[in-house]
């Protein structure tokens, strides 16, 4: 069993909103000139994943993306993908279940809108003739987890947002296709850490990013910031008057301190509309017993190799 827990009690999760089509619209005119489109994401928020529905399901999508980098499916598992989304394989969420199980911990990648993300794109798919057919990578570090004994066995796997942007770089930039990310929104910030920030300047201006408020006071303050109304909105920021106010705690709290800018943050916002976002989340109790006792060990071992690592590091 699995229990979706919305963020506000009081009924099922709101219906996708109207004026959706005009935003995956917007975010589809973004290819013209970048390569790379980040769709940032709050994990497990209702919104975000209308959102994507709207965007894939455009009459345009196919036409428009070669591939899409997906957090939330393992790197080990890309035959797997190729079958069920390219090939058009019929499989049951049991046989599709490796892909998101073996993306990191693979708790939260439980939620069905993530798998019905992979069936929405194999339902475009097979609309289409196979050479016009979208891939989608996993996005997930490739741990090769049924191999992974000790910590030692992680530590080539610990550094997350090198393996993304060589992964962007390979699936990518390189071999010049178009392609949509779906990552929690860090990995698509335009500075720090991140994996966009990692491409460097000439990598990132192929690049395009683009993400929504961070919970329920972000959404307000964001509003007020930008002076938006109740519809769904892509507002841009790069190029605008926008990009040179402080994001404040719109998206991250911490940006509040940082002061950050929205235009070193991102290239454009999406706004959900007033209505409020149920945003779901897995009760691990409810997972079957084996896989419970696999995230505790993948879960153990990241733990002790953390500390290997901060052993490790006054020697370098």
């Amino acid at each position: 069993m699995l229990v979706l827990q919305p963020l506000k009690a009081g009924g099922p999760p709101p219906a996708p909103k109207a004026g959706l089509t005009e935003v995956a619209a917007g975010i589809l005119a973004t290819w013209d000139d970048a390569d790379l489109v980040c769709l940032g994401e709050n994990h497990g928020s209702m919104a975000d994943a209308a959102l994507r529905t709207a965007v894939v399901e455009h009459p345009g999508f196919v036409d428009t993306v070669d591939v899409i980098v997906m957090e939330g499916a393992s790197g080990v598992h890309h035959r797997l993908l190729d079958r069920f989304v390219v090939d058009g394989e019929e499989m049951s969420r049991e046989a599709l279940r490796p892909i998101w199980r073996d993306a990191g911990r693979g708790v939260m990648w439980e939620m069905p809108m993530y798998e019905e993300l992979l069936r929405t794109v194999r339902r475009v798919n097979l609309g289409v003739p196979r050479a016009r057919r979208v891939r989608v990578v996993g996005g997930a570090v490739p741990i090769p987890w049924k191999e992974v004994a000790t910590a030692e066995d992680l530590l080539p796997w610990l550094d997350r947002e090198r393996h993304l942007r060589e992964l962007f770089e390979r699936e990518v930039l390189k071999p010049g296709l178009k392609g949509l990310t779906i990552f929690g929104s860090f990995h698509c910030e335009k500075q720090g850490a991140s994996a966009v920030a990692a491409l460097g300047a000439a990598q990132r201006r192929r690049v395009w990013s683009a993400f929504g408020f961070s919970g329920e006071d972000g959404a307000r303050e964001g509003r007020v910031l930008l002076g938006l109304g109740p519809r769904p909105a892509l507002v841009p920021i790069t190029g605008t008057a926008h990009a040179g106010k402080p994001a404040g705690a719109a998206f991250f709290e911490g940006h509040a301190y940082s002061g950050v800018l929205l235009g070193d943050l991102l290239d454009a916002v999406i706004h959900h509309g007033a209505a409020p976002d149920a945003v779901l989340s897995v009760d691990e109790e409810t997972l079957d017993p084996a896989f419970r006792a696999e995230v505790a060990r993948r879960d153990r071992l990241r733990r002790q190799a953390a500390r290997l690592v901060g052993q490790r590091a006054p020697e370098g």
